[in-house]
């Protein structure tokens, strides 16, 4: 990490992130980051990731074309 930028950056198939037993979808998406983009859409499906640090932001985006 540069110290000039205090970010951290994880793709969404990164193995440190752990997806619930939901049923979870890979895929590929130009313009996502490394064209990659996991979903679901089962309620109450989670995704975790371990830290250390006071804080964790999180930033979400998603397609013009999705439906929330």
């Amino acid at each position: 990490m540069s110290s000039n930028n205090p970010f951290l950056y994880f793709d969404d198939t990164n193995p440190d992130l752990t997806y619930s037993d939901n049923q979870w979808f890979d895929n590929t998406i130009n313009g996502a980051f490394n064209n990659s983009l996991s979903s679901t859409t089962d309620e109450g499906a989670t995704v975790q990731f371990k830290f250390e640090g006071a804080l964790a932001p999180a930033l979400y985006t998603h397609s013009p074309q999705a439906t929330l």
